[in-house]
């Protein structure tokens, strides 16, 4: 009897969102055709793919994976986390004041805090005073083998340890302990100029075309697109102002002459008062909404199925670096703190390799 590989499906939930995600064996990745068909998405950290919840989604993996893999759905109810002992709900007090007066971003604050509620809860029956190299390297352990958490995530939580064993406890020593996991060198995922055009061409509702467009044109990432404040938009010098960016750093970047026209006549349609893009009752527009229009339109144009908002800001760099623009500006644009960040964008460029023509063409 031949016996179909499995298949692991899972639902979790991110920022209010419920998503699938599919794990499958290393040596069976999807066929492209299946994963454009379910819109699937990959985390390039842990290689598994994922998909936004919706009513008939399980539907569709089962009827799409039929006869290929044998589909596991592993059910996972979440429990309500456990108390916090006193003497930790007093660290996380002090900790999330100290962080404040710091001047942490919120989002900052929110991962460290909740990496920390995770290492208290794994100590529940220790006091600070008992906190060693095994305790530490065991709850290390925890994150990767029973959490799964990628490496991103895994750097995040050594951060956030390390904050709290440095500037809380005074206890250097600690962080000493502490071990980072090998970054993966992934080359970021591009799209070309044409792509691009025929993703915007998929959007009619100049809302959702004005947000695609400014991701591109400007290179932003999510989170900052949805800060904008319409004062941050400067028609007379061409440029846009983005206030606490990653790393709570401040920066221009440059505006489009296309895009100030877009822009005018979306003033003209939504008159928006405070934030650039407004969502429900005036509010910041929100991430998810922004993933979803990008995942519509991306099915409709027919791209990359792996691509994401982010991929915009990754073509942004990519096509002004073919277009020879020096990678000192590049890198201001983007906002990186150091040059070897923005390096990574002359891997993926086409400009150079066009010249090179393989040796077969010399026959």
């Amino acid at each position: 009897m031949n016996y179909l590989p499995m298949l692991e499906v899972r639902k979790v939930q991110f920022k209010n969102q419920y998503y699938l995600t599919l794990k499958f064996p290393k040596s069976q990745p999807p066929q492209m055709a299946h994963a454009q068909k379910l819109q699937l998405a990959q985390n390039p950290k842990t290689g598994n793919y994922y998909l936004l919840m919706q009513k008939n989604s399980l539907r569709e993996i089962f009827e799409t994976f039929k006869g290929i893999f044998w589909v596991k759905y592993v059910k996972t109810e979440q429990q309500p986390p456990e108390e916090l002992k006193e003497e930790w709900q007093q660290q996380i007090s002090i900790t999330a004041q100290r962080m404040v007066i710091q001047g942490y971003s919120p989002n900052t604050q929110k991962i460290y805090l909740s990496f920390l509620k995770q290492f208290f809860r794994y100590l529940q029956d220790k006091g600070i005073d008992r906190v060693d190299e095994q305790a530490i390297h065991n709850f290390q352990l925890y994150m990767i083998e029973s959490r799964g958490y990628s490496k991103s995530a895994q750097h995040q939580g050594v951060n956030a340890l390390k904050y709290f064993f440095e500037k809380i406890l005074e206890q250097p020593r600690l962080s000493i302990l502490l071990y980072r996991p090998r970054r993966d060198h992934q080359l970021p995922k591009v799209l070309s100029i044409a792509e691009v055009k025929r993703l915007m061409d998929q959007v009619t509702n100049l809302k959702h075309k004005t947000i695609l467009m400014l991701l591109y044109s400007a290179g932003l990432r999510i989170s900052e697109l949805i800060r904008l404040r319409v004062d941050d938009i400067d028609s007379e010098r061409m440029m846009i102002r983005v206030l606490y960016g990653k790393g709570n750093k401040d920066r221009y970047t440059i505006l489009s002459e296309k895009m100030l026209l877009m822009l005018r006549q979306y003033y003209k349609q939504y008159k928006p008062t405070e934030w650039l893009i407004e969502g429900v009752d005036g509010q910041p527009y929100s991430a998810s909404s922004i993933q979803s229009i990008f995942r519509k339109a991306k099915k409709r144009a027919k791209i990359n199925p792996l691509a994401t908002p982010h991929t915009l800001r990754h073509s942004f760099a990519t096509h002004l670096l073919e277009q020879g623009t020096d990678l000192r500006f590049i890198q201001e644009l983007l906002g990186h703190n150091s040059s070897k960040t923005t390096e990574i964008y002359t891997h993926v460029t086409n400009k150079n390799l066009k010249k090179i023509k393989s040796p077969l063409d010399q026959w």
